[in-house]
């Protein structure tokens, strides 16, 4: 980890994913689209923090999907399809099998929404 330590941006990011988890449980999805991609901003600012994109990347995608904004919901699904298997290729697993799972189901949402246009 060539970047410094830097606690205040430790601390947003802290900050960021307690709200988006509040905004999801009162199903504040504007919200949640907003907050996902600060996370998704400051991801960019602080590599250190090591934050897995794809994550948010997805709840953006299913908040999108739950305002029927389709287009959108596909795009950012496929953004994180493609960053959950990026970060399989250069990223050290615990198990073969990680985010496999997860692929999969954006696969399937992928699928669905594409079929629907």
């Amino acid at each position: 980890m060539s970047e410094k330590w830097n606690q205040e941006l430790f601390n947003e990011f802290i900050y960021l994913r307690d709200s988006l988890k509040a905004a999801k449980k009162i199903k504040s999805y504007e919200q949640v689209i907003a907050i996902g991609q600060k996370i998704i901003e400051l991801d960019s600012r602080a590599k250190f923090i090591q934050i897995l994109a794809p994550i948010f990347l997805k709840e953006i995608g299913a908040a999108h999907l739950k305002l029927n904004n389709e287009n959108m919901a596909l795009k950012y699904f496929k953004l994180a399809r493609d960053g959950y298997i990026e970060y399989r290729s250069r990223a050290q697993l615990n198990k073969p099998e990680d985010f496999l799972k997860d692929i999969a189901s954006l696969e399937k949402s992928i699928l669905k929404l594409s079929k629907a246009r």
